[in-house]
């Protein structure tokens, strides 16, 4: 194992780290700020949409720059983001935080995913799914580890001022050890044109429907079993289950493709996600409803990582762009997805809004199979 992949490996547990103590944490900071279902929903717009601009725009700018450049800049903008949450007094000052944060988690995202996809074409060896199983084992470490410290009394301040503390570490880290070679010369920005390949928009859409289970389960997973009596502890341990769902479900993915192939893969975590999803839809069940999201968690662990390596595959040497064409649409999906769940809790109830995990999961086999993947 080289250093350069242990450096790919540290910087996925890193953004798991951070995506497991955020869905604790966010749901802490909307208790103590008052913030409605409506206004946190909304307020939870701004990193993925910051964070699809910066996939959509910075194709360019990572090959000018490269790629190390782009990651250390979002470890800035993590830590920045992290002391701005633990001083919000209020709505706005929330969503700024957020705002920032999008930045931090975009900029990360492009260097990542692309360094990952040049180490895949480097090495001749498939990465993806086993890297994005390292950010699901870190998601179950935030998670777990938030929802302990806020039961054991920690303020959700200092846990965030922790974060920004394992930021610097990672800098200093990546200041010692190199990114993977780039496979091209030939990238360059406007990656977002590239959808305009009917395979690369087959497998955006898919990419969009993944999400969807992740979004519901990062932005309404604890309020969700909140209202239905769990406490602080018991939340973050059921959103540390989904992420152990989803660290089983990559390790079980990467036999599945390498065995199997892409579009069997997609098939099965379609159905998988349909039954998590209708799992979650019992009423006032806290059992069921945990079961439900463990399961989503393992059908929709395979989905992204799938869909950027058979992305890769079809362009080859042109790894930022199609990071950028291809998780800027799955950004976009993110985006939408946490609002338009909260919007929909407001008119219905929350119960009724999760029933798109359950739609997303019955389309996404019908996407799979109609090419070939």
């Amino acid at each position: 194992m080289t250093p350069t992949f242990v450096l790919l490996a540290c910087y996925f547990g890193f953004c798991g780290l951070a995506y497991g103590g955020q869905g604790v944490l966010l749901a802490e900071i909307m208790r103590a700020l008052g913030l409605s279902i409506g206004g946190y929903g909304s307020a939870e717009l701004a990193p993925p949409l910051v964070g699809f601009a910066l996939l959509v725009g910075g194709a360019g700018l990572t090959v000018a720059i490269g790629k190390r450049a782009v990651a250390m800049a979002g470890l800035v903008l993590f830590a920045l983001a992290a002391l701005l949450l633990a001083a919000a007094s209020g709505f706005w000052s929330f969503a700024f935080s957020l705002v920032v944060l999008g930045g931090g988690y975009g900029a990360v995202e492009m260097a990542m995913n692309s360094a990952a996809m040049d180490w895949e074409q480097a090495s001749g060896r498939q990465a993806m799914n086993l890297l994005h199983a390292v950010f699901s084992g870190g998601a179950i470490a935030g998670a777990g580890i938030s929802g302990l410290l806020l039961e054991r009394g920690v303020a959700y301040a200092g846990i965030l001022w922790g974060f920004g503390c394992v930021c610097g570490l990672l800098l200093l880290i990546t200041l010692m050890i190199s990114f993977p070679p780039c496979g091209a010369v030939s990238e360059g920005g406007g990656g977002i044109r590239l959808l305009a390949r009917a395979d690369l928009q087959v497998l955006a859409t898919i990419g969009m429907l993944g999400v969807v289970g992740e979004s519901v389960a990062n932005c309404w997973s604890v309020i969700h079993l909140r209202s239905l009596g769990a406490t602080a502890l018991a939340g973050g341990a059921s959103y540390a289950l989904f992420n152990a769902g989803m660290l089983l479900g990559r390790l079980m993915n990467t036999v599945v493709v390498a065995r199997q192939g892409a579009r069997v893969s997609l098939r099965v975590s379609g159905a998988v996600v349909t039954m998590g999803g209708a799992l979650l839809m019992t009423q006032g069940n806290l059992g069921l409803a945990v079961a439900g999201f463990a399961l989503t968690g393992l059908g929709v662990a395979g989905i992204i990582p799938t869909v950027l390596s058979s992305a890769a595959e079809r362009m080859p040497g042109r790894a930022a762009e199609v990071t950028g064409a291809v998780m800027g649409a799955i950004y976009l999906a993110f985006a939408l997805c946490g609002p338009v769940v909260g919007w929909m809790a407001e008119w219905l109830s929350l119960n009724a809004a999760i029933a798109v995990v359950c739609a997303s999961g019955m389309a996404i086999p019908m996407l799979a199979r109609k090419m070939r993947i």
